[in-house]
């Protein structure tokens, strides 16, 4: 199993960098028969950017349309284990993190002991030395 965050599913739907990366480490993980898996909050942030791009013009609506069918069927389980909020604000609190989510991810991997791939470089900065099995889709 493979925990995802929502920057590296964004790449699946939006043109940005390394998403030709992102699409063919998804197919990869599909074609081996790998559980990815991710925090139920993936919907929302996903929805979400894909809503504040329509809102802001930077997606006509069709694109947006389009957007929102790929990610109303990503083959993620999502997931929201006990325990994943307290350790999530406890990483967010030990590592200084301003929010909650991106150490959510984190969280999750820890809890199921699975690997957590990101397209944040930020994150990965910040938590990449105490936690080896966080995977930068920029390195792939």
């Amino acid at each position: 199993m493979i925990v995802v965050d929502a920057s590296l599913v964004l790449k699946l739907v939006f043109d940005e960098d390394d998403g030709d990366v992102a699409r063919s480490l998804w197919q990869e993980w599909v074609d081996q028969g790998e559980e990815i898996a991710a925090p139920i909050l993936l919907r929302a942030e996903t929805l979400s950017a894909v809503r504040r791009r329509v809102y802001s013009g930077l997606l006509t609506y069709d694109q947006g349309q389009a957007a929102y069918a790929i990610l109303d069927d990503p083959a993620v389980e999502l997931l929201d284990p006990s325990g994943l909020y307290i350790l999530a604000r406890d990483l967010a609190e030990r590592f200084n993190r301003p929010t909650i989510y991106d150490c959510c991810y984190l969280a999750l991997g820890e809890l199921i002991g699975c690997p957590l791939w990101t397209a944040d470089q930020r994150f990965v900065n910040a938590i990449r030395r105490h936690f080896p099995q966080v995977n930068l889709l920029g390195d792939k």
